[in-house]
């Protein structure tokens, strides 16, 4: 009599019909070498190992068991056994840790998407690997989603004003994290994805949280709208360096103004012997200090005002600006790209279009960070990510994000920034402004405290 243990142990090997280890209790799956006895053969498994046994060891069990069995036995009818490790529930998505055995491929699992989202009549599954885990993250959409509100990510980005030169919060993670990235150490970002996806609405959460926590005198904007539409309520903000532009001629000699700043700010640098503005900035603020030990307030408040501001490039649809002026455009923004780094010059380009013309390879190379939405096709996905999976996602602000600090992609849920929310922030800015660590302040009471 075979023990329950034993069960356990052999339901994850292969083993063959007639292997004198265990008896003939078997059943044919697959033609494979049989581990036990060494004869070339075929794979077999136990009968009777399913149902309460694949879902005993779940641990944080937040999924249905209906669907945890479905999953282990469509990857078993694959050639892909595994077991369910974990269930992590999110607002949108639940994820399925699953550890396959040792003789599966991994390029094989990435194959089952369309497979599983048959059997399980899911939306669409995802099925990606997860960075330090022995294990496959297979993303299934809950029946429900639950919004990812503006209000309830607002304060995320509030805990690395201090650490980071220009945090960007980007929402929460599929499994409820939130997720705040420095786009000073990329220093670009790439947005891509389908009309209706979520670009607008990430490029107005970025811009509005990053308003909150930086002055005008820790960052300028650049803002480069052709559709005249996302980017042109930020026209009054203290921050820009010049109005919104939207006509092309425009946009170019704005990037060409941008390239002028950054060769004298590299040349400033090279005088200095530092080899970035953090380092520049930091011995400012080191000089300011022992003057304000000394008692010297007002040389300290001159010493920190040379400061220099980080400057932020936003574009909207850059397609419109490479079709129209292709030549003159990818010149000036691959200048940009390569060299501006040092001296504090970011770029984020959001397109509908991730096509090879749009997005040529020098370009690329150097936006190290890209988020895509959902994409019309496997194509394109691999074109923005390098990776497939984006035509799977669900729009309405689900997105995968490539870090260039993180391994694999990172699949995040855009906060909902709505008007409503923006008109709040600028309205804030106008009124109030900021206090001396360049935190926007809520009302005039704080503004007499400072």
């Amino acid at each position: 009599m075979i023990s329950a243990d034993l069960k356990k142990k052999i339901a994850k090997l292969r083993i063959c019909r007639k292997c004198s280890a265990i008896g003939k209790n078997l059943f044919f799956l697959k033609r494979l070498r049989c581990p036990l006895c060494g004869k070339a053969t075929r794979k077999y498994k136990l009968k009777g190992m399913n149902d309460q046994e694949v879902v005993e060891n779940v641990k944080n069990e937040g999924g249905d068991k209906k669907i945890i069995k479905l999953i282990t036995a469509r990857c078993a009818d694959f050639d892909c056994p595994g077991e369910i490790t974990s269930v992590i529930k999110g607002p949108v998505v639940t994820e399925y840790e699953f550890k396959p055995d040792r003789f599966t491929r991994v390029r094989r699992l990435k194959a089952l998407d369309q497979d599983l989202t048959l059997a399980l009549a899911a939306d669409a599954v995802t099925i990606r690997t997860i960075p330090g885990k022995p294990c496959m993250g297979i993303s299934i959409p809950n029946g429900v989603h639950e919004v990812v509100t503006f209000d309830s990510c607002a304060d995320n980005i509030k805990e690395h004003y201090k650490d980071m030169e220009l945090p960007l919060n980007f929402g929460i993670t599929s499994d409820g994290s939130p997720y705040v990235e420095d786009l000073a150490r990329y220093p670009h970002m790439l947005i891509a994805g389908t009309t209706g996806t979520g670009k607008s609405v990430l490029l107005n959460q970025l811009l509005t949280n990053l308003l909150t926590v930086r002055s005008p005198e820790q960052l300028k904007l650049i803002l480069i709208d052709p559709k005249t539409v996302e980017l042109f309520p930020y026209a009054k903000v203290p921050h820009l360096m010049r109005a919104p532009v939207a006509q092309v001629w425009t946009a170019i000699q704005v990037m060409e103004d941008v390239i002028n700043e950054m060769k004298n700010r590299t040349q400033v640098l090279h005088n200095y012997q530092v080899t970035s503005i953090k380092e520049l900035n930091d011995q400012f603020k080191s000089r300011a200090a022992v003057l304000e030990k000394e008692g010297k307030r007002e040389s300290a408040a001159l010493e920190r005002a040379k400061c220099w501001p980080y400057i932020l490039v936003v574009i909207d649809e850059m397609a419109n600006l490479v079709l129209e002026q292709k030549k003159d455009f990818i010149a000036r923004m691959a200048s940009i790209a390569q060299m501006a780094r040092a001296a504090g010059i970011s770029v984020i380009a959001a397109t509908q279009r991730p096509s090879v013309d749009v997005l040529p390879g020098k370009i690329k190379v150097n936006f190290l960070a890209r988020g895509a939405f959902r994409m019309p096709s496997a194509a394109d996905s691999k074109t923005v990510l390098n990776f497939k999976g984006a035509e799977t996602l669900l729009g309405k602000g689900d997105m995968f994000m490539l870090s260039p600090d993180k391994t694999g992609l990172q699949r995040i849920h855009v906060a909902h920034c709505k008007k409503e929310n923006r008109d709040v922030v600028l309205e804030r800015i106008a009124k109030y402004g900021y206090n001396s660590k360049g935190l926007l302040m809520e009302s005039e009471r704080k503004l007499v405290a400072v």
